[in-house]
């Protein structure tokens, strides 16, 4: 196989400065070049279709010379408009195509823990991926700030973006390729993620799945890390319950929003409404139940301290940073699941008689 790399990385700022057949954009919806994503662009060649934009980009390395001309050739640009695990790796391989074809797997399932927080910790490459993941969320952590802490603004995020992909890209191939030598800076997540699903697996924790709200419970005795509690999830609605809190709150899985090949979800319920009843029902003082936006990449229904709001990028964090911002609620599980039941049974009706 010939590779053939993308071989620079452009800010996305500048994107609009490159002719058509130089410019390759992944993991974003662009109307020119050549848009490698996953599946909320129609412009993707339906050939390249993954469930991540670095499958996709890995799909477009792995065509022959005369399949890539079919498509505009090799792109002399590769950009994206946000950093994050998936975009990040999507750029990257691009720019590698050689060591990211020898680490395929390893380079997909991280890119599909980053954003689906799901992998396979019985698989090598599972692993593998978990210290990927674990390893660039400290480096992004330590070196600039929590993760998605630069999406509250969207000139702040476009300018941050360009700063990680300059620090990242020169740095990433050794840390892919002597991953175990980097161990002190994966090592305390990787433990973590890898305690917590044994934690479920022993029954300190139990998840409940209700296929016909689309809706997964999870009740544990301590918070868990999402890499290990979405990892055992199937539903695309998410209820967590801390018992001896007791902390509850509800997320919309990330795929919800951009869809998946091989799982679909029912269309996305805005639950601000139910925010509103259970303050209707909460005895805790200074409480207020609220949701995120419904269009963000995974909102959240949760109880705040109305003295305490929590800010944008600590919204994003696991649970297990969060939880000493949020309040206990004098909520049980069943209240909350109650009123999830009567708006997402009511919707399921509604799309099923369209």
């Amino acid at each position: 196989m010939q590779f053939v790399q993308a071989s620079e990385y452009l800010s996305y700022s500048l994107a609009h400065k490159v002719e058509d057949h130089d410019l390759m954009v992944v993991d974003s919806d662009y109307p020119r070049g050549l848009v490698l994503t996953h599946l909320y662009s129609q412009r993707v060649p339906s050939h390249l279709r993954a469930n991540t934009s670095t499958a996709t980009v890995l799909n477009w390395i792995e065509l022959g010379e005369e399949q890539k001309q079919q498509l505009g050739g090799v792109p002399k640009y590769v950009t994206c408009n946000h950093w994050d695990i998936d975009g990040f790796l999507a750029v990257w391989s691009a720019m590698h195509p050689r060591i990211a074809s020898k680490h395929r797997a390893e380079l997909i399932a991280a890119a599909h823990l980053g954003d689906f927080r799901e992998f396979d910790p019985n698989t090598g490459y599972g692993l593998w991926a978990l210290k990927i993941c674990s390893l660039l969320n400290h480096v992004e952590r330590s070196t600039f700030c929590l993760p998605f802490g630069d999406l509250a603004d969207a000139t702040m995020e476009h300018e941050v973006a360009r700063q990680k992909f300059e620090y990242f890209l020169p740095r990433f191939a050794q840390w892919l390729e002597k991953i175990d030598s980097y161990r002190l800076m994966w090592e305390d997540e990787y433990t973590e993620v890898l305690r917590d699903i044994e934690s479920i697996q022993h029954l300190s924790a139990s998840i409940e799945e209700i296929p016909e709200f689309d809706l997964t419970v999870i009740r544990a005795s301590h918070p868990l890390h999402y890499y290990a509690s979405f990892n055992l999830a199937r539903g695309g609605v998410v209820l967590s319950a801390v018992e001896c809190v007791p902390y509850i709150e509800v997320e919309y899985k990330y795929e919800t929003a951009v869809g998946r090949l091989d799982r679909a979800h029912p269309e996305r319920i805005d639950l601000t409404e139910i925010a509103h009843q259970l303050n209707a029902i909460e005895r805790t003082p200074d409480i207020e139940w609220v949701f995120d936006n419904l269009h963000e990449g995974g909102p959240i229904l949760r109880p705040e301290y109305r003295s305490n709001r929590l800010s944008h990028e600590e919204r994003y964090q696991s649970m297990n940073y969060r939880l000493d911002k949020c309040p206990p609620t004098s909520l049980r599980v069943e209240d909350v699941i109650g009123k999830l039941a009567n708006v997402l049974q009511s919707a399921e009706a509604v799309a099923s008689c369209r």
